[in-house]
């Protein structure tokens, strides 16, 4: 995980006014994934949330956006399975009608 420079980030009361939002996709970049945050993460403005969304990935990128989520106040991780639940469902839905 990173070194978290900016100390006004670390989870800590009540969460600040938000004033810039960074929506960061991820799928399997765990290799890159901590520069990015990191890099985000060191920028003068306090006032930065950012929102670490998942797309399935298959590697450790999950991992580290967890320990992010859970040490800073301004990150938030989301998991996206709505794709993937989707794709079930037409897969049921096709064989369904398949064999009536």
């Amino acid at each position: 995980m990173g070194t978290g420079k900016n100390d006004f980030s670390k989870k800590q009361g009540e969460r600040q006014m938000i004033f810039l939002s960074v929506i960061i996709p991820i799928y399997n970049v765990e290799e890159y994934l901590v520069q990015c945050i990191d890099s985000i993460l060191a920028q003068s403005s306090e006032d930065i949330e950012v929102i670490l969304v998942d797309d399935g990935s298959t590697d450790k990128s999950g991992s580290i956006c967890d320990e992010y989520a859970k040490n800073y106040k301004n990150i938030t991780f989301v998991i996206r399975i709505v794709l993937y639940f989707s794709f079930l469902v037409f897969i049921y839905l096709f064989s369904y009608f398949l064999n009536t």
